[in-house]
């Protein structure tokens, strides 16, 4: 359990900080790992399909060698963690699209502020060139 909480953490960590392709969004590179056959260094990887969430498989870039390193899931976690990511996805887009909104009001409140102080500074101008 502690291992499942521990790779969301980094997966939320890893989301926050980057925009990245859908089809990235479902592996996270974790750690280096031993030597494939070939002598190229082995990558850990953590799969984040809807198949096999959570699923952490020894990959090589050179050879294209891939295991699985721990068993199966339960069926319950298979529902779960898949959720949970698409609710998260869900958050993010709303805050991404609030994030948005609240840059305009600032852009127009300054705007208003800039109208109304420079409406303020020619009726000056008027009334002492009058």
């Amino acid at each position: 359990m502690y291992d499942i909480l521990k790779t969301l953490l980094a997966l939320t960590l890893f989301y926050s900080h980057s925009i990245v392709h859908p089809i990235a969004k479902r592996i996270l590179r974790v750690s280096k790992m031993a030597n494939c056959r070939c002598g190229m260094e082995t990558t850990k990887l953590t799969s984040w399909t809807d198949r096999n969430p959570g699923r952490q498989f020894l990959n090589c870039s050179r050879c294209g060698f891939v295991r699985r390193v721990d068993p199966p899931m339960c069926a319950k976690v298979l529902v779960v963690i898949p959720g949970l990511i698409r609710s998260m996805n869900r958050l993010e887009e709303r805050v991404a699209i609030a994030s948005a909104e609240l840059w305009n009001y600032q852009l127009m409140l300054f705007c208003s502020w800039m109208f109304f102080f420079g409406f303020i500074l020619t009726s000056k101008v008027v009334e002492g060139s009058g």
